[in-house]
């Protein structure tokens, strides 16, 4: 379950600023309610994107827009 967890959280953060930046601000409060290994919530915490696109099950970075 936490695998999809992760998933969530990271389309969440991907589609609501407000979310991303409570993440990047007081990720204790944007956790709640999350089913999250001691591991997962660690690099959440930190706001650790390589670190939770893999415990997301990702292979490989997502391709980045051009020009940013």
């Amino acid at each position: 379950m936490s695998r999809e967890s992760v998933q969530e959280l990271l389309a969440r953060a991907e589609r609501e600023s407000t979310f991303r930046a409570l993440m990047e601000t007081n990720g204790y409060v944007a956790l709640a309610g999350y089913d999250l290994t001691a591991e997962e919530a660690a690099a959440a915490q930190r706001w650790d994107l390589l670190a939770l696109r893999r415990l997301a099950g990702a292979t490989a970075e997502p391709p980045t827009e051009a020009g940013t």
